[in-house]
Formats: C-alpha cells, sequence, structure tokens
C-alpha cells in the first residue's frame, strides 16, 4: 500500500443509488411498536456452520439465516408483551463462540453487558457486568479471540468529567466461560469506540478516545487520539495515533494490509489511515457525506474496509461504501433511501448487514469498479 493513499473522488453521487450491491433479503426486526423504535446495531456470526446475521434494537434481539432470511431466534425482554423500560434498549451487539456454544453479546442503556445462548435466544445467566452508566461500545469477533468480549463504559454521573485523564478509562477484556475479567487496556480518556482485528496471527483491538478537560462547560476543550493493543499481552502498539489539528476519530477499525497492521478511522474528511506499530499516518481516503460506522472485512482473500452513512438533517439519501485495502480503491457504492445508515457489517462471503429502519436488509457485493 502506498504511503499516502489517496482514494480520489471515484464514487459517483453518492444520492445516486449504485450497481455494485443487489439486495438479497429484508427482514422485519421486531424491535417495539414504539415509531421511534429501529434497528441500532447488527453482526456476522456463525450457528452451526451456518452463517447468520443479529440485530438489536428496543428491548430485542433477533437471529437470522443469512442465506435465506428466515428467522432463527427472537429474544425480547424484560416482557414481550410490555414496553420495555429505557434502561433494557439495546445499544450494541457482537458474537464469537465460547466452549463450543454460539454467543451474541449485548449492551445496553442500563449498563449490562449480557451473553446469549445464538441457538435458542435465551441469556446466559446475569449480566457479565454492570456499569453505573450505558454501555459505550461492545466487541467481539466469530473468528477472532474466540471467547473474549471488549467493552467499555462511557462517561456518566460515576466518572469524574472534569479531570483528565480519566484515571480508570479503558477497555476490559473478559473471557465469557469463567466470566472473569483478563486484563485491562488502560487509555485514561472517554471511550468512543473500540474494534477488534487480526495480524500475523495475532488478536489486536483499538480505541477511539477523547481527552476533555472540562466537558460539560467546554465540549471543544478536548483532544482525539487512537491507541492499539495487542489482545493477547495488553501490550499498547506503539504510540497512540493522533488525527489532523482539531479534528477528532469518531469510530475505528482495525486489520493487515500487505503484512503490516493498518488502523482506520472516521474523520471529518474521510477516513485516516496509520500504521499503530510505527505510530504514524500512513495518508488519507476522502469520503464525501457524514460517515456513521466503519467495519474491516475480508471477502475471499480480499481485505476490505466498509463505511456507511448519510446525514438525516441534510435531507439525503443515505450510503454504503466500500474500499479494496491493497490500494485504497473505492469499489463499491449504493444507497438504499433516506436518512442515515448507523452500522454495517461485511461476512466473508461478500455480503454485508445493515440496519433498515425497523428492520434488517442483506446486501450481496456484485462487483464494483
Amino acid at each position: 500500500m502506498p504511503d499516502q493513499p489517496d482514494a480520489g473522488d471515484r464514487g459517483a453521487d453518492p444520492r445516486e443509488p449504485g450497481s455494485a450491491f443487489a439486495e438479497s433479503w429484508t427482514a422485519e426486526a421486531i424491535v417495539s411498536a414504539a415509531p421511534t423504535a429501529a434497528v441500532s446495531a447488527v453482526a456476522y456470526a456463525e450457528l452451526d456452520s451456518r452463517p447468520v446475521a443479529e440485530a438489536v434494537g428496543d428491548a430485542t434481539l433477533g437471529v437470522w439465516d443469512l442465506e435465506s432470511g428466515q428467522p432463527l431466534a427472537t429474544s425480547q425482554h424484560p416482557d414481550p408483551g410490555a414496553p420495555p423500560p429505557l434502561e433494557a434498549s439495546l445499544l450494541h451487539v457482537a458474537a464469537t463462540s465460547s466452549g463450543g456454544i454460539p454467543v451474541a453479546l449485548t449492551g445496553d442503556v442500563g449498563g449490562r453487558v449480557q451473553a446469549w445462548d445464538l441457538r435458542t435466544g435465551e441469556a446466559l445467566g446475569k449480566p457479565l457486568i454492570s456499569f453505573g452508566s450505558r454501555v459505550k461500545a461492545v466487541t467481539a469477533a466469530w473468528d477472532i479471540a474466540p471467547g473474549l468480549v471488549l467493552f467499555s463504559q462511557g462517561a456518566g454521573a460515576t466518572t469524574s468529567v472534569y479531570s483528565t485523564p480519566v484515571p480508570d478509562g479503558g477497555v476490559q477484556v473478559w473471557d465469557i466461560a469463567e466470566r472473569r475479567s483478563l486484563r485491562f487496556l488502560s487509555h485514561g480518556g472517554y471511550t468512543d469506540s473500540i474494534t477488534l482485528g487480526q495480524h500475523a496471527g495475532r488478536a489486536l483491538a483499538a480505541a477511539a478516545v477523547t481527552y476533555a478537560n472540562r466537558p460539560l462547560i467546554d465540549p471543544m476543550d478536548s483532544e482525539s487520539r487512537v491507541i492499539a493493543w495487542d489482545v493477547s499481552s495488553g501490550e499498547q502498539l506503539g504510540e497512540a495515533l493522533e488525527p489532523e489539528k482539531y479534528d477528532y476519530v469518531d469510530a475505528v477499525a482495525i486489520g493487515s494490509v500487505a503484512g503490516r497492521a493498518t488502523v482506520v478511522g472516521v474523520t471529518s474528511g474521510g477516513l485516516r489511515v496509520w500504521d499503530p506499530v510505527e505510530g504514524r499516518a500512513i495518508g488519507h481516503v476522502p469520503c464525501p457525506g457524514k460517515i456513521q460506522a466503519v467495519s474491516w472485512g475480508r471477502f475471499g482473500e480480499r481485505p476490505v474496509v466498509v463505511a456507511a452513512g448519510g446525514d438525516k438533517r441534510a435531507g439525503g439519501r443515505n450510503w454504503l461504501r466500500m474500499w479494496d485495502t491493497s490500494d485504497w480503491r473505492l469499489i463499491g457504492e449504493t444507497s438504499t433511501g433516506y436518512g442515515v445508515l448507523s452500522a454495517c457489517a461485511p461476512t466473508p462471503d461478500g455480503h454485508v448487514i445493515i440496519p433498515f429502519g425497523k428492520s434488517v436488509k442483506v446486501l450481496r457485493y456484485v462487483g464494483g469498479s
């Protein structure tokens, strides 16, 4: 990969649907009867060697067969017949396996991280942990670090919001089967997002972090960093990575390109690419519009990065874009309508799972420029 990747503006107008993706299926996600309810997060998993799609919204976890779109499991809490309390609303979903059991992980507004049996939709005991404020981020990966889940608490009433750094700011790594913390990846700030990836056979984690002096008085009085770790050892990879001055990193993805660990961060002007080991920026990939989510994926032997976005306030169409990380060329682009795509989950066989209002939509990559 060149030291200064430049995808240019090769894509079509993001307001126009592209031809690189075709719809495979759309399924209703029974999230709630509330008018404002919507799918908040999606993930890819495998169930008995079969690929499946996961989604959460309000207090509901849903699982579908990825090929047919048929529902496999649905779990509604606390009572399927009653409106869920606000603290039960699910914000995050991820998947892994533990002791031969396919496991879904969720994080909610009330600060709970819960493990679920993907086969039945039943909770695996009590929550792994209950924070004093909402869960900020949860991540796991089906084929990376099985049995582990990484999560972090968002800043809340129980966190000192006036001191920097935050003494207990960091990412927790838990063993699901043993229900205990293995290590704490400290960064001393406020976690904005976390991600899990793989390089040279090692599981790597990265977090977008904000360091704020007075976040309640002056939100602009803060700085943004990206930090990466080796998950097994807990050792930080190089120095903290910095965006351009006065810019912030909202979401991150981590993977491997041409034998080099690579971090991609969402900034105001597109995607920023770093080498976390050397602690330096590699370059910038322009991406018009507001990026809401970014994910690292692999279609066969091709590593790709997928981003989703749109700006509902601007009244424009949403969009989904995909880049080949070997040269950061835009190879796919489409739109599913107006509003915002807030999440995306690429699968190994060339599909991308996205939220679509109260539904889950699966797109199939059919080729691009």
